[in-house]
């Protein structure tokens, strides 16, 4: 049964109308992943020296368990936002005269194969072999190492559970994707350790094979709930009335937009397409990261204005505008195999790049809501993001929206955010020049003439004057797009 189905993935591969554009995106995203791997390789190898001579910690094995939680943090909020359900695939094979539990127990066994499955290996590996074995012996090195991947993978199972969830929801995603932030928090802030309670458990391991066995139960008894839960839904088509079957993250029931009517209607839906897809929650993802851009920036310097206002500024831009640059760079793209749908209908066009501005711009206003806590780090910090707001709102959304639309390119939704350069030519990664240009020089100008806080007060007027005539700023893209609207169209059908 498992060389029949793997034999139909081959057959699935080869048959594929896009098979020599993936070939060749293929190997340029193995080029990739070697490099990056033999990076990781090396800092893995060296990470015993490193730790000794540079974070002068004596006791390695003593610290890693101590931080090993943090790492687990880690890896789960990666694979909250990146890791893909095997029941994507489910349906290509319920119809074959193939018995369901081998279905599940392939895709079960396929979705193990990711790179979250390496990586800890790859870390861990050689200081367990360099630094904790010639302390405390094979055995309970290899107990460590043991505990550590069984836990890593206890990580996948708890996963697919939340991804399985009947009462999903974009409040309940955001609270489990950001409640393991929240560790590694106050850990930066020095408030509070959670490695000084979880390292007992692992250091256990160095005298006890007890913790590996705990840690093999608990991902016995995950993967066995997972495999469970998936069999029950394991059907071609869900029961209409079951409200159950529901995919998590589906976001229905949103009508925060609907006031907005039709463009409203179609934010909602780029918002559900945003949490539904591998490439887009990739990109939320980093947008995730991006938030903490400013701990890093302001964390490590005297938080003087004085001198860092410029660098200020792009950092307020990033973190406000991560999701417009990452998601609107594509933002005719992600709709490449429903364009003909807005193009057929009366304003259509307009519709769809009214949502996306909809969509775009409360974002925005979230990320920043979310900065406040910056105010930590001095109310400058907190003008500088006021200011990059404004812009981002006012002018710079438009920016982005016209440049996107050179030549837009189809891409697959459902592929992933790694590595995967579907819909990106040429002017998606040349458009953040003008857009920090536009920027810049208002800035600049401003400051060379009236000083550095009339010039954060006028970049601020300059936004809220382009969200006052967004409506006329927002017509310029569409005429654009409309001019242009069956080339576009004639590309994403030959391409898809």
């Amino acid at each position: 049964m498992l060389l029949t189905l793997l034999k139909l993935s081959g057959l699935e591969l080869v048959r594929s109308v896009s098979l020599k554009r993936n070939l060749i995106s293929g190997i340029l995203v193995f080029i990739i992943i070697a490099y990056v791997a033999l990076q990781l390789i090396g800092l893995a190898v060296f990470m015993g020296p490193i730790l000794r001579n540079f974070f002068e910690i004596q006791d390695i094995p003593a610290f890693l368990s101590k931080a090993a939680i943090f790492y687990l943090l880690f890896e789960f909020i990666a694979r909250f936002f990146l890791q893909k359900p095997p029941l994507l695939d489910l349906r290509k094979y319920l119809h074959l005269p193939i018995r369901r539990s081998a279905i599940i127990q392939y895709l079960f066994a396929r979705s193990l194969v990711s790179v979250f499955s390496f990586i800890v290996v790859i870390l861990f590996l050689p200081i367990t072999i360099t630094d904790i074995s010639p302390q405390v012996g094979q055995f309970y090195s290899t107990c460590w190492l043991g505990t550590l991947c069984l836990l890593s993978l206890s990580l996948h199972f708890i996963v697919l559970l939340i991804k399985r969830s009947p009462h999903g929801g974009l409040v309940k995603g955001v609270l489990i994707a950001a409640l393991p932030a929240v560790p590694i928090l106050l850990l930066y802030f020095g408030l509070f350790n959670l490695g000084e309670y979880t390292g007992p458990f692992f250091y256990l391991t160095f005298s006890s094979p007890l913790p590996i066995l705990v840690s093999a139960a608990v991902c016995g008894l995950l993967a066995i709930a997972a495999y469970r839960k998936y069999y029950r839904s394991a059907y071609p088509q869900p029961p209409a009335s079951s409200s159950a079957e529901r995919p998590f993250f589906l976001g229905g029931g949103l009508r925060l937009l609907s006031g907005f009517g039709l463009p409203g209607i179609i934010a909602e839906t780029e918002l559900k397409l945003v949490l539904r897809h591998k490439k887009s929650r990739g990109y939320l993802f980093l947008c995730v990261i991006a938030l903490l851009y400013g701990v890093l920036i302001y964390g490590s310097g005297d938080n003087t204005f004085t001198g860092s206002a410029y660098l200020y500024l792009f950092v307020g831009t990033i973190i406000t505008g991560a999701f417009l640059l990452q998601y609107g760079q594509l933002l005719i793209s992600w709709n490449s195999a429903s364009f003909d749908f807005y193009q057929a209908r009366e304003n259509g066009l307009y519709a769809l790049l009214k949502g996306k501005f909809i969509l775009l711009t409360g974002t925005m206003v979230a990320a920043y809501l979310l900065t406040i806590p910056y105010i930590y780090f001095g109310w400058q910090v907190m003008a500088f993001h006021t200011a990059a707001l404004f812009y981002n709102a006012g002018i710079g959304v438009h920016v982005i929206i016209y440049l996107s639309l050179w030549e837009p390119k189809p891409m697959d939704i459902n592929k992933g955010a790694s590595f995967n350069y579907e819909g990106l030519g040429m002017a998606q990664f040349l458009m953040v020049f003008p857009y920090m240009l536009i920027m810049y020089g208002l800035y600049f100008l401003f400051d060379v003439i009236l000083g550095s806080y009339t010039a954060l007060l006028l970049l601020s007027c300059c936004g809220l004057a382009g969200l006052l005539f967004y409506e006329k700023l927002l017509m310029i893209s569409v005429r654009k797009l409309q001019r242009q609207r069956h080339a576009v169209s004639t590309s994403f059908r030959q391409e898809l």
